[in-house]
């Protein structure tokens, strides 16, 4: 047997967290040292030109993803590793590397920075010059285990109390439970859509709500209920609903994913779960809801994306920007 590499995630409170809700970043790191800051000198010695000389920040995605990901028990799959921070270039960049396990270990290798110039139209794939790692299998789930039962004890929820409102979510009718994520609370906004006249709105509060789909299966109906907020669709695109509400003086927002009429999957869909996304009238001559109900219509194999995610966020009487601020929350 050689030797293994040891790969261990830290876990750290981000610049979103509150003292009510949690925001745990993860870092994984190899022989005790970042896979980030390894993965960014590789690019700063290959990749000086590929982004105009602006070298990729690399951050990770939202932790349940992750894990998940890192979860898979596939024999061999690509991961995306960390995406960009936001620069002002036009591209958006990810680094991603090949998982294999065989014979009681993982290998990870085949390391890829992917560039996508959204100025230049144009995709490009570098191969990053660094060394392959091998971790010793069992050790390798055991670190994922630990690392999922943090996040779990810091951000799981039965119910999610907004300042006029109480949120619950059911699983075929049977309440379950899910995890509250805290996020940006501001945004960048152009009131009456002048760019000249450019603020920051900033929200109250600002949350992901995370709901797992693992043992689901379709025809499983997720329903997420709000006892006394009534909200009014706002607009929507390929991806997302949006709606706004208001409550005994607070606006809230909510960006909800709507995958049954995403058009980008050409049949095989991004998501594991196809889910119908069906707001729940209220009053149907207002068009008002109180409920969002998920449909799960279609599943496949595992993949990073087995939740839903949506995001909520609220303002005060004296800020109306609370779809905005949910908006731009939205991973």
């Amino acid at each position: 047997m050689g030797t293994y590499n040891r790969l261990t995630f830290a876990t750290a409170q981000s610049e979103y967290a509150t003292p009510q809700y949690s925001s745990l970043e993860i870092s994984p790191q190899i022989d005790g040292a970042p896979l980030a800051g390894m993965l960014e000198k590789a690019i700063e010695s290959q990749c000086g030109e590929t982004c105009g000389g602006c070298l990729p920040r690399l951050e990770g995605p939202l932790p349940y993803y992750d894990i998940a990901d890192f979860m898979k028990q596939e024999r061999s799959y690509r991961k995306t590793l960390f995406f960009c921070g936001p620069h002002d270039c036009g591209n958006n960049c990810d680094v991603s590397a090949s998982i294999r396990r065989k014979g009681g270990g993982v290998a990870m290798d085949q390391f890829v920075l992917h560039c996508d110039s959204d100025n230049a139209n144009r995709d490009v794939d570098i191969a990053l010059d660094l060394q392959r790692f091998v971790f010793d299998e069992t050790a390798f789930g055991a670190e994922l285990d630990r690392v999922r039962q943090v996040l779990a004890s810091k951000e799981q929820a039965d119910g999610l109390k907004l300042p006029t409102a109480l949120m619950k979510i059911y699983h075929n009718g049977k309440a379950a439970p899910f995890f509250v994520h805290s996020t940006n609370r501001s945004v960048w906004i152009y009131p009456k859509n002048d760019p000249t006249r450019e603020i920051e709105a900033n929200a109250d509060g600002s949350l992901h709500v995370i709901i797992p789909l693992e043992g689901k299966k379709p025809g499983d109906i997720v329903l997420v209920s709000f006892d006394n907020i009534e909200w009014e669709h706002d607009s929507s695109d390929e991806q997302v609903l949006i709606y706004g509400g208001h409550h005994d003086g607070f606006h809230y927002g909510l960006c909800v994913p709507d995958d049954e009429s995403s058009g980008d999957y050409g049949g095989s869909p991004a998501n594991p779960f196809l889910m119908e996304t069906v707001m729940l009238e209220e009053y149907p001559d207002l068009y008002l809801f109180r409920d969002i109900q998920f449909e799960i219509t279609k599943s496949k194999k595992r993949d990073r994306r087995d939740f839903i995610v949506f995001t909520v966020a609220w303002c005060s009487e004296a800020h109306k920007h609370a779809r905005e601020i949910a908006t731009a929350a939205a991973w």
